[in-house]
């Protein structure tokens, strides 16, 4: 007699289970991973402006420097800006690329 109860009880235990993860891969798919997308995205964006910025204050200091008005040292710091603004791009593109891989 206590084995059809501990069999229906282990029974109610899996659905319960089945329905929780269920619920989780159903956040997963309609909440997580759009956002993810969003956020990824964004990332991207804000790397290539950051870029263009980097880039623009590099051109600048190098104008400033050749009237006089700068250093080499902030021409230095400027391209090293630019350089570090090139990897955070190159990072959020291999981040958008990997995640748009995970989604095949």
């Amino acid at each position: 007699k206590n084995q059809p109860a501990l069999t229906q009880a282990a029974v109610d235990s899996a659905a319960s289970n089945v329905a929780a993860q269920e619920k989780a891969l159903d956040a997963l798919v309609h909440v997580t991973q759009p956002n993810t997308v969003t956020a990824v995205k964004n990332g991207v964006t804000d790397a290539e402006n950051n870029l263009r910025n980097a880039q623009y204050e590099l051109d600048r200091r190098k104008g400033l420097l050749e009237k006089g008005y700068s250093s080499s040292r902030d021409v230095e710091t400027a391209q090293l800006q630019v350089e570090l603004a090139q990897s955070r791009l190159a990072e959020a593109k291999d981040r958008q690329k990997r995640l748009a891989e995970e989604q095949r």
